[in-house]
């Protein structure tokens, strides 16, 4: 586990090397952590991401999750609450067989493959 107590020394950890899961705050000096989140995901760091924050609008939370965090849990939360929501992040997820095809051009989301006929 790692911590870092301001938001550009968060965001060069994450960018440096590969977490199971990163829990956020969103009110982090220096760079906040829906800015964090934006750049993470630009990134195509796609990494499961709760926001642990006392932004507890509406609002708040669908720009959270706009940014591309996967859950959003609001100050003061119950430890087993947050526990059960970085099982469910955890939770293995089973190999996609999506595809999609436009006439003869098939998409397998899977491996990221197109065939063509």
């Amino acid at each position: 586990m790692d911590v870092a107590d301001t938001g550009p020394a968060g965001l060069a950890q994450a960018l440096a090397q590969p977490y199971d899961l990163l829990l956020v705050d969103w009110m982090l000096p220096g760079l906040t952590g829906l800015e964090i989140c934006r750049q993470l995901r630009a990134a195509h760091i796609a990494t499961p991401l709760i926001f642990l924050t006392a932004k507890d609008t509406v609002q708040d939370t669908i720009a959270g999750l706009q940014a591309g965090a996967n859950d959003y849990i609001k100050k003061p939360f119950h430890f087993d609450e947050l526990l059960e929501r970085i099982r469910v992040q955890l939770r293995p997820r089973p190999a996609s067989t999506e595809q999609f095809a436009v006439g003869p051009i098939r998409l397998d989301v899977a491996t990221h493959q197109v065939f063509r006929g």
